[in-house]
């Protein structure tokens, strides 16, 4: 009996250690975001301002930005563009805003809008960069809830199709 006991504690452990090493190490490492080259899709143009600490007593000029483009945009009616605000916050105490214009049929548009709009904010400094960005691509940086990965993206891919400068 006893050695009967042994052989099934001995099967057991050759089981156990067989299933171990056929197991694959579990990453807990971050995968980049998967963003694609859709030119022909939906498109918006996102405005990147500079990151904002909570702390500081500095003025949130995204709100005021946000009305001059409303206005702005209301100036073309038949355009049916939109301005919306987030802000992801990669830090405790720092916001990092963005303003969204939605929405555009295609690459060409939001190249074309995104350069206007490069002219005419010209004098506001707390714009980083105004970029085109597909819809499905926007809902992967909303998912991840920061923009760096996509400028990175923006500048080694979409940048080549476009004359759009990535950044001020």
């Amino acid at each position: 009996m006893k050695n009967t006991a042994q052989l099934f504690l001995l099967f057991g452990l050759i089981i156990l250690t067989a299933c171990q090493s056929n197991e694959e190490s579990v990453s807990i490492t971050k995968e980049a975001p998967i963003f694609t080259d859709e030119a022909k899709a939906l498109h918006y143009v996102v405005i990147n301002l500079k990151p904002i600490s909570l702390k500081a007593k500095e003025e949130d000029h995204s709100t005021s930005l946000k009305e001059e483009l409303t206005s702005l945009l209301a100036e073309d009616v038949q355009a049916k563009l939109r301005v919306s605000l987030i802000a992801f916050e990669p830090e405790q105490g720092i916001k990092d805003p963005l303003l969204i214009i939605r929405r555009f049929d295609n690459l060409d548009q939001a190249t074309k809008y995104g350069k206007m709009l490069e002219e005419k904010m010209a004098d506001h400094d707390e714009i980083e960069s105004i970029l085109p960005i597909a819809q499905s691509n926007y809902r992967i940086v909303l998912k991840e809830k920061s923009f760096d990965e996509y400028q990175e993206y923006f500048k080694n891919q979409i940048s080549k199709l476009t004359e759009l400068s990535p950044s001020k």
